[in-house]
């Protein structure tokens, strides 16, 4: 299943289903055609399985299943009744994840790990260094979104693993969790807020045993690529990702943010103080490398479910070169 939820003001709700898969999509990606009434039932598509290579213990390769049932995909936008999003309470925000979330409980059930991805990519306007707001900024994703998932997570998970992970790209990501409030003083019921340039190893150190290769023997980019073993292994991965344009790809939401937000800092940043992924793949709009490099890593793991934090709009991002572009 991939579920596509916007929280946002003044918007209307719809659901939509999906009328086909395109041959060219990857696993769990769906066309979403005009609105139905109600969604369909769904059928969960199932994630890569980590399956040890031949000869090696810290590898897997993903195999994507083209012919796993497919029943459609549901898009659901919630309105608030607030103008401004400034206005929109904690509360009102966990009512309207909990309003678009019923069918959550196909996806998490109790004793898994369910790892969360925000998108928390940096904490400072890139013109005058300014500090961002700490709540509706439309560059990261709203704590008060990721606390409302997190609840509703262990309402149907109370006994398994719940982590929350980021790789920022300007660290440290700890820092950058801390300023925005994803520490366990205000979201709580985490095992683990993870950075993910501090939690896989050492730097460039590809045989950290917090890592774990995955061979992509289709892959457009490179057929090799490396995971956070928590992530890679989890039952179910959810991206919470920020309503934005993109220079490079158009638009960010839920893939973009698990495939650039999640390869590991130490093995792909800059540098060992810079987690930046300039280096990791081209960020250029001709040559389309970052396109494949989004495609491949969403192939070697799927996304579960995605709830887009719209609270807040913003054009010409991923980062602000200023806070003029709010819609």
């Amino acid at each position: 299943m991939y579920h596509l939820t916007f929280l946002s003001p003044l918007m209307q709700r719809m659901r939509t289903k999906n009328r086909k898969r395109n041959s060219r999509s990857p696993p769990g990606i769906k066309d979403v055609s005009q609105a139905a009434s109600s969604p369909s039932p769904q059928t969960p598509v199932p994630s890569v399985s980590p399956a040890p290579a031949s000869g090696s213990a810290d590898a897997a390769v993903a195999e994507p299943n083209a012919d796993a049932p497919f029943d459609g995909s549901t898009v659901c936008i919630v309105k608030s009744n607030k103008e401004l999003a400034s206005e929109i309470t904690a509360e009102e925000i966990e009512e309207m994840v909990r309003s678009v979330t019923p069918d959550l409980d196909t996806i998490v059930r109790n004793g898994q790990t369910v790892v969360l991805k925000p998108n928390l990519v940096q904490m400072k306007v890139d013109s005058t260094g300014d500090l961002l707001d700490r709540e509706v900024n439309g560059i990261t994703t709203d704590w008060r979104v990721a606390n409302a998932i997190v609840k509703r997570v262990r309402e149907l998970n109370p006994d398994g693993k719940v982590y929350i992970m980021e790789g920022s790209a300007s660290g440290p990501t700890s820092q950058v969790m801390e300023y925005y409030h994803y520490t366990p003083e205000y979201i709580k019921g985490v095992d683990d807020f993870i950075s993910l340039e501090e939690d896989c190893g050492e730097w460039q150190d590809f045989d950290a045993p917090e890592v774990i290769k995955v061979d992509l023997p289709e892959g457009l980019l490179h057929q090799t690529y490396y995971f956070n073993r928590i992530l890679y292994e989890a039952d179910v991965l959810i991206s919470i990702p920020c309503l934005k344009t993109s220079s490079g790809v158009v638009v960010t939401a839920g893939i973009k943010n698990v495939s650039l937000g999640t390869p590991p800092g130490n093995l792909y940043g800059a540098a060992p103080d810079n987690p930046s992924k300039v280096k990791m793949v081209s960020h250029k709009i001709v040559d389309g490398e970052l396109d494949q490099w989004i495609y491949d890593y969403y192939c070697a793991k799927p996304i579960d479910y995605v709830i887009v934090d719209g609270l807040q709009g913003f054009q010409s991002g991923p980062v602000p070169m200023s806070q003029e572009r709010k819609e």
